[in-house]
């Protein structure tokens, strides 16, 4: 719209090249103007003014001078005119063209940015419109929130007197438990004593009253180096004997003998009974036996080697009714050939415990 105003303002200003403008011609304005292609006739010549001739004076040389030097002056037409135009005026015809072209483009794009700016200004009026609408909402929604908070805080205000009054009242109920726990250790204590005194005593008893079976060797006869292996009985009540063995090692020095015992000897006694303070045989052996059992290996002195003797019993009470608890006795003496004393315990001579031991 404002670059077709400019072209109907433009067309009817500028004057058209190449046609003659003749005087007297009447200047177009707005609809009274006639075509530009016509010519205007000059009117009738017109009187501007008669004036009196003035007078001449002589002088002494005989010319005429003028007294009075106005003169009047009759225009009967107005001369004509002829405005040709040249390259020139046709390039500056051109200029002005072009810069109305320029300026209708400048209007017609600060016409669109004018929309534009008016479109981003709507949207920047929403988008404040609706960020307004948005922090209103999330400040109602914190204040929402800060309120929740608040009652939740008063409410775990509340739960927390009551846990700490509940925890003070278990500290008591804890407190009360481990007295009880320390007068109930103090009771345990006491009953645990009692109770392994009860056992003790009970083991004593059970002692007391079963058989204990120990190993003994006796010289048969004091001119005869002869010897028997007896199982004697000095407990309550009868043993009843499930086997009896005993063997003999020959060794160099007590340094030698095995931490071991090797019980592998033929048992020589099994099935017998042995009442209290009574014994039953279980083997003999002399010299004579021995001197044929190790034949030229016999010790003759002590340097030479030394002879042990050791023996097992194994055996139950036979009246209790549990016949799979067995008692044991193992046992060691030392042979020595010629003296007058030859068999003798062994002790303190450093040997193993499994060579003695009664259960």
């Amino acid at each position: 719209m404002h670059i077709l105003l400019a072209f109907v303002l433009f067309g009817a200003l500028a004057p058209v090249p190449g046609k003659p403008l003749q005087a007297g011609a009447k200047a177009c304005a707005g609809a009274n103007c006639n075509s530009a292609n016509k010519q205007q006739t000059a009117p009738n010549p017109a009187i501007l003014g008669k004036q009196t001739a003035p007078e001449v004076n002589s002088g002494a040389d005989g010319q005429k001078r003028d007294e009075n030097k106005n003169q009047s002056v009759t225009v009967s037409k107005f001369p004509a005119v002829s405005i040709s135009k040249d390259w020139a005026d046709w390039g500056v015809w051109c200029f002005s063209f072009l810069l109305v072209i320029v300026g209708g483009l400048q209007v017609h794009f600060l016409n669109q940015t004018l929309k534009a700016i008016k479109i981003q200004v709507k949207d920047a009026k929403d988008s404040a419109i609706a960020a307004d609408v948005l922090a209103q909402g999330t400040l109602q929604a914190m204040r929402d929130q800060a309120t929740h908070m608040y009652n939740q805080t008063l409410h775990l205000g509340s739960f927390a007197s009551a846990a700490e009054q509940n925890a003070k009242t278990t500290q008591d109920t804890l407190t009360a438990i481990e007295r009880q726990g320390k007068s109930m250790r103090r009771q345990t204590t006491h009953l645990k004593n009692s109770a392994e005194a009860a056992l003790l005593n009970a083991k004593a008893a059970i002692n007391a009253e079963r058989p204990w079976v120990f190993a003994s060797v006796k010289k048969q006869f004091p001119d005869m180096d002869m010897f028997t292996v007896h199982a004697e009985n000095k407990g309550r009540t009868p043993a009843f004997i499930l086997e009896g063995s005993v063997g003999f090692l020959l060794v160099k020095s007590f340094e030698d003998m095995p931490l071991i015992p090797p019980y592998t000897f033929d048992t020589l006694v099994r099935g017998k009974i042995v009442l209290p303070e009574s014994s039953a045989l279980v083997f003999g052996f002399s010299q004579k036996s021995l001197m044929k059992k190790f034949g030229s290996d016999f010790p003759r002195h002590f340097e030479e080697g030394k002879i042990f003797a050791i023996g097992r019993i194994v055996y139950r009470d036979l009246l209790t009714p549990d016949h799979k608890t067995t008692h044991e006795t193992r046992w060691i003496c030392w042979y020595r050939p010629g003296e007058e004393d030859a068999v003798s315990p062994v002790e303190g001579v450093g040997l193993s415990d499994e060579y003695e031991r009664y259960t």
